[in-house]
């Protein structure tokens, strides 16, 4: 083997973030965490949308690790048939981030990335534990108060948004820290919704979490005009870009 392929060989071994499993109770969770941790800066923590995990992230993973630690991990997976299984209470959801990013060795400060339902976790993060979030930055989230009712819908999934959507409601602008908002410019006809219903659910999926951005003092607001509600699929470079730009506030602040 050549010195260059060799050298190659090993930039490319180096470079792949490697899954690990970490115990949180009696449950395994898949982690990966990849990236320098310089002094002072703080640890992206990839929250991805319900049933979802670290693989969804594949597009703006390796994009932060080039300027900063960051750590993607799997959300557990939401039966399929709808079983009527237990539900976790918010309380516990968020305990099981903080434990599993415990149980990975990494520490705070973070700036928790949430996708869709990610985000209402994200927002409850940052308020049980507020002196250990340096930012948040949420990417099409869920508001608080657009969910279906956990009584109506036959979906796990869905009463566990609305569980997480209702305890979020209870406090619904008590984000302490910076806030960016990233909201979908792209919409799809939909079932049985007509062209004037379909304008009015947008202006008003707009205007909640614009005034979620609003909730903090420094909150932004940006729609990605090119995508859907998977934003990190579509144009994954305004959330690396999101990310980077809070991650540098936040270090000169220290």
């Amino acid at each position: 083997m050549s010195v260059l392929v060799a050298v190659t060989l090993q930039i490319t071994l180096v470079s792949q973030p490697r899954d690990r499993h970490v115990n949180v109770g009696a449950e395994v969770v898949r982690i990966r965490c990849d990236g320098p941790r310089r002094e002072s800066a703080p640890v992206v923590v990839l929250e991805a949308g319900a049933g979802n995990g670290a693989d969804s992230w594949d597009a703006v993973f390796p994009e932060i690790a080039e300027f900063g630690r960051v750590c993607a991990y799997d959300r557990p997976r939401f039966d399929e048939a709808g079983q009527d299984l237990q539900l976790h209470a918010p309380a516990d959801i968020v305990e099981r981030l903080r434990r599993v990013i415990v149980a990975a060795g990494e520490r705070p400060p973070y700036i928790l990335v949430g996708h869709s339902s990610g985000g209402l976790i994200a927002r409850l993060y940052a308020r049980a534990f507020r002196g250990e979030v340096a930012a948040l930055v949420l990417v099409d989230p869920t508001p608080e108060r657009w969910p279906p009712s956990p009584v109506v819908s036959p979906l796990r999934e869905d009463r566990e948004v609305s569980l997480l959507a209702r305890e979020v409601a209870s406090r619904p602008c008590e984000i302490e820290c910076p806030v960016t908002v990233l909201s979908r410019g792209r919409w799809s006809a939909a079932p049985n919704v007509d062209d004037a219903e379909l304008v009015e659910r947008v202006a008003r999926w707009t205007q909640v979490q614009r005034e979620l951005a609003r909730c903090s003092a420094q909150g932004q607001h940006q729609i990605a005009q090119d995508s859907g509600h998977n934003i990190q699929l579509t144009e994954p470079h305004l959330i690396v870009e999101a990310v980077k730009r809070v991650a540098e506030q936040v270090t000169r602040r220290r």
